[in-house]
Parts: structure tokens; C-alpha cells; sequence
């Protein structure tokens, strides 16, 4: 159900409708009106990479949030991230799935400009046992989401690119909510 609801500006032979329209899902969940672009940032090379950023910054005066759940654990992306700090979008990411709090958070999410998201524990009493996390790490969100796939049958998603989505989707609904009462963007 999701290919109605998001946009696609890049099309390449990598692309699919598993990980992230499931993340797009959980936004969808929380905000139902918003229109949700997809990018599959992680499986596209270093030319299409550079096209989506240059995509987001010709477009930036209609993107209110930015969620990334993908987590590169070195700097191998920060020609293509760092381009977008001054934009003034808020940006959540995942901090990763690696069990590493003593190392702390990948990138970009270890940005001090983006919102770097953990999972929360089952009791909701911390991060939970394979979130990255640390000092680094900005907040947590439920990490575990269940919903319908095109076939009506249920299912489960968990870990940190299903936390960041939460974020996303309330930091949404509050510029929705901003627009309204003439207050401007985030």
C-alpha cells in the first residue's frame, strides 16, 4: 500500500519496497497527510548519491524533516551529509545496531547537527541491549512496529532505522502544527 503514498525521484535497478517504505510505514503511521519521498540512499552509487543531495537542497523549502535510517560507521559519507547542515531541516538518524555503546554512534547520526536516535528497551527504561548508543546518542524511540503488508498480513520491524522514523514523524506533526498557526518551519 505504500507505493501509492511515496514519491520517488531516483529510480535505479536497486531499488525496492522492503526496508525503506517500511520505514516511510511507521512516518506514515504517525503522520497520514504527509508526503514522503523515498531515496535509496545506501544501495546507489556515488553519482546518484550526489544527485539526491542535490535534490534535497534544490527542494529544501518543501521538506520540513529528514530521517535517515541507515548507519555508516565511518566517514565515508560526510561529502554527501555535511552538505546539508546548513539547510536548517532537522535530521534524524539511527545510531546503528551494533551493540556499541562504548564507541557510540555511526554516522551521520554522530553529527552534532542531526538528531541521532536509539532504540528504547522493551520497558521503555533505556536503549535496549543492541542500540548503539552512548553520550552521542540525543534520544530513543520504540524500536518495534508492527503492520500490514500488501497482502493484509501482519508483521514485525524492529531496530534503530524503525526508532528514527518515530522521531521523524512527531517533528512533523509539530511543523505541521507551526504552518498552521503561522509560527513558519521548524
Amino acid at each position: 500500500y505504500m507505493k501509492d503514498v511515496v514519491e520517488t525521484p531516483f529510480k535505479n535497478e536497486k531499488s525496492d519496497t522492503g526496508h525503506c517504505t517500511a520505514v516511510g510505514a511507521v512516518v506514515y503511521q504517525i503522520v497520514p497527510n504527509a508526503k514522503l519521498i523515498y531515496m535509496n540512499f545506501n544501495r546507489s552509487n556515488r553519482e546518484t548519491r550526489t544527485n539526491m543531495i542535490d535534490w534535497i537542497i534544490e527542494h529544501k523549502d518543501k521538506i520540513d524533516v529528514i530521517n535517515v535510517s541507515l548507519s555508516f560507521s565511518s566517514l565515508q559519507v560526510k561529502d554527501y551529509f555535511t552538505r546539508l547542515e546548513t539547510l536548517n531541516i532537522p535530521l534524524t538518524s539511527s545510531s546503528g545496531n551494533e551493540s556499541d555503546v562504548e564507541n557510540g554512534i555511526g554516522y551521520p547520526a554522530k553529527y552534532e547537527w542531526c538528531i541521532a536516535v536509539g532504540a528504547s528497551s522493551v520497558d521503555n527504561n533505556g536503549v535496549t541491549y543492541y542500540s548503539d548508543g552512548g553520550k552521542q546518542l540525543d534520544c530513543v524511540a520504540p524500536p518495534n512496529t508492527k503492520m500490514l503488508n500488501d497482502e493484509g498480513k501482519i508483521f514485525s520491524l524492529s531496530g534503530t532505522s524503525f526508532s528514527s522514523p518515530f522521531v521523524a514523524g512527531s517533528l512533523a506533526l509539530y511543523s505541521s502544527w507551526k504552518r498552521k498557526n503561522g509560527l513558519g518551519k521548524i
